[in-house]
């Protein structure tokens, strides 16, 4: 009596396997049948096996092949996908059944009847579960099959796009999404990559692509807009959630709930990651579909903009972009207040607005081949960390980075706030000033690790990010710098100075200030948006910034507190190609300013005249083909340069640095010193 009720347990699952597995492949029957085994023991295994012999047998004796010769040649079914054949098939042919359909019309399907009380949800599980027959089963061109009636076989309608594969995409990108009214999934506790595929066919599609992906060793999730990373914990509780919601095959009832354990979660969410896994080249943002960058291309809040032709688009999973802007896209908004507030802090400097507008406009996009930084100098409250204020919200908080000298080349994790931003600004930069140490003496300003980064970002150099607990970030970051202080900033280093575009601020604003101004401001930053977009256009069309006027002379002293040669030649000297100075007269110049400015390092690297025009043709622009000549009789001369004027050294600006203490003379320092 046991075995009875035993067999009557199983014997329902193993029918309805059965129904499955007749036009299925060896491989999935083999799969089926542990899963069999391990649900219902070997004895359930073994009248699964002999039901699908039987229908093999039966499906032999029915299909034949008919070669040229007319011999007969039996072809195998269940699976086997290859077939022997002898001679060369007829070509002519008239399309013929299905086999499949054959088949079903000889053998007719058996009636199933589950004992037991059927769970409430079983005949939907069943529905989804049904396998679809393989088109073009055990078909081959010129072969032809001998059946009772031929019939032509209906041509395939061409297979939608929807939910296929995109370029470059995921393994899971090729999947069908469910639809929203699909029944609880059933599942197999062996089979953790299934289960994961049929996890994201249900969580993890939308609008008919993959919408999440695991990219540089986080979950990614498109939220409507754009795509924002995912808690590993919180896909862990969906997963949970999800298997605590499917069924399993079991004894007694048929089915039963599916109870997850942290082991198969842990096997799920492996296969998870796999399965929407993006190499890492596909760096953001670009699109999915076409593999194309997509520098240009903005987020707002009423849809994607293509800032360089206007084209507004609808939000769609297929940009991976990582970010958007809290603010809608009007090109028609107006913004006078900002117009007021620019025409307040460069008044009649037209060169400087536009310059203004056109490094924020470039600051908003992910474009980074113009190479160039922005350098903020002015005066107390004259309106710089309130333009640095607009640049923030044009861009977007999630864009935005505040950084500082001091720690962002600390460790090797310091630069990791970098990855994914468009803009980093210094703000209110104070650097070390310039010490003495006896003979010696440290010129300060910025460190050496700070300036290779620099020069790196602004030369779009290919850079290796170390994250704190994550794989490490490769790839041109796409910062734009921008730095702001009140003083003159010493970069040891000419080069680095050139990577940066100077606007002066000139106009103080103290105990004048509008406290509500950046709120006013903030009201119009679609206005504020469309104009610097206008600018960026601007940018682009005429493919490099203008250094403005007002900021030419700034960008002198910049020079000059950051190489000492060039500080000394535009403290003393004009650089005149027509004009001459004694060459006698610029070592004795070069001397006195050494010893006011205790740099007795330079004396010791200039020690003769040859030295000495040697450091300047390398240090100094504008210097680079300094000659010198020689009269008949007369003193040998340096032609290119002449002295200031008393009024030129007499010129006092707000801007320039105080003259440094004098350093005690040394014993032995020559009195010209």
């Amino acid at each position: 009596m046991s075995e009875a009720i035993l067999r009557q347990d199983w014997l329902p699952q193993v029918e309805v396997a059965f129904e499955k597995l007749k036009a299925a492949c060896t491989a999935e029957r083999k799969e089926w049948c542990e899963v069999i085994r391990e649900d219902h023991g070997p004895e359930a295994e073994a009248e699964l096996k002999a039901k699908l012999a039987a229908h093999d047998q039966a499906m032999q004796a029915r299909l034949k092949v008919i070669d040229d010769s007319g011999q007969e040649a039996v072809k195998p079914v269940g699976g086997v996908a290859s077939y022997r054949r002898d001679r060369k098939p007829r070509v002519a042919a008239a399309p013929l059944k299905d086999v499949l359909d054959v088949a079903s019309e000889v053998i007719p399907e058996p009636e199933i009847e589950i004992a037991g009380d059927k769970p409430p949800e079983l005949s939907t599980i069943l529905d989804n579960l049904k396998m679809k027959k393989p088109e073009g089963f055990f078909k081959n061109s010129g072969v032809q099959l001998e059946v009772e009636e031929a019939r032509p076989t209906p041509e395939a309608e061409p297979a939608e796009t929807t939910g296929k594969a995109l370029v470059p995409v995921a393994r899971f990108g090729n999947e069908t999404p469910r639809t929203a009214d699909t029944g609880a999934a059933t599942l197999a506790q062996s089979a953790p990559y299934d289960t994961a595929k049929e996890y994201a066919r249900r969580h993890c599609f939308c609008e008919g692509v993959l919408a999440m992906y695991f990219w540089l060793g986080e979950f990614w999730e498109w939220n409507g807009r754009y795509y924002a990373t995912v808690e590993e914990q919180i896909i862990r509780d969906r997963v949970y959630a999800f298997l605590d919601g499917s069924w399993k095959f079991a004894g007694g009832d048929g089915l039963t709930r599916f109870r997850p354990t942290p082991k198969l979660v842990n096997e799920v969410l492996d296969a998870l990651r796999s399965g929407i896994a993006l190499p890492k080249t596909c760096l953001p943002p670009m699109w999915l579909d076409s593999d194309e960058p997509a520098n240009d291309v903005l987020v707002f809040r009423n849809g994607l903009v293509n800032v360089l032709t206007g084209q507004q688009l609808m939000p769609t999973p297929k940009l991976w972009v990582h970010g958007a802007v809290d603010y809608d896209y009007d090109p028609e908004a107006k913004c006078p207040q900002w117009e007021k507030f620019l025409e307040q802090v460069f008044p009649d400097d037209k060169e400087s607005q536009d310059c203004i507008e056109e490094q924020l406009g470039y600051g908003m996009t992910e474009e980074t081949k113009f190479e160039k930084a922005g350098l903020w100098i002015g005066a107390r409250r004259s309106g710089k960390g309130t333009t640095a204020f607009v640049q923030r919200k044009l861009t977007g908080e999630e864009a935005y980075v505040g950084l500082s000298l001091s720690t962002w080349v600390v460790n090797e994790n310091s630069k990791e706030c970098l990855v994914g931003k468009r803009v980093g600004v210094f703000p209110d930069v104070r650097l070390k000033p310039g010490r003495h140490f006896g003979a010696s003496y440290d010129a300060g300003g910025i460190s050496h690790t700070s300036q290779e980064l620099l020069l790196n970002i602004t030369g779009r150099d290919t850079l290796t990010v170390g994250r704190k607990y994550k794989a490490v970030w490769q790839g041109q970051l796409r910062l734009k710098i921008i730095m702001i202080s009140n003083k003159v900033p010493n970069f040891n280093d000419p080069v680095l100075v050139s990577r940066f575009i100077k606007v002066h601020f000139a106009q103080s604003f103290e105990k004048r200030e509008d406290v509500d101004l950046r709120d006013k401001l903030k009201a119009e930053i679609s206005g504020i948006a469309a104009r610097c977009i206008a600018a960026y256009r601007r940018l682009i069309a005429r493919g490099k910034f203008i250094q403005p006027e007002s900021g030419l002379d700034l960008e002198r002293k910049v020079l000059a507190e950051s190489d000492p040669w060039t500080a000394f030649i535009y403290d003393l000297f004009v650089i005149d190609p027509a004009a001459t100075v004694s060459c006698s007269i610029l070592k004795m110049k070069f001397e006195i300013w050494c010893g006011q400015h205790g740099r007795v390092d330079m004396l010791r690297t200039a020690a003769t005249a040859s030295l000495l025009t040697q450091r300047l043709k390398e240090n100094v622009v504008g210097l680079e083909e300094l000659r010198t000549f020689r009269p008949h009789d007369q003193p040998r001369l340096y032609v290119g340069l002449r002295l200031k004027t008393k009024n030129e050294r007499g010129h006092a600006d707000p801007l320039e640095p105080p003259e440094p203490l004098k350093p005690p003379r040394l014993k032995n320092t020559p009195l010209s010193l």
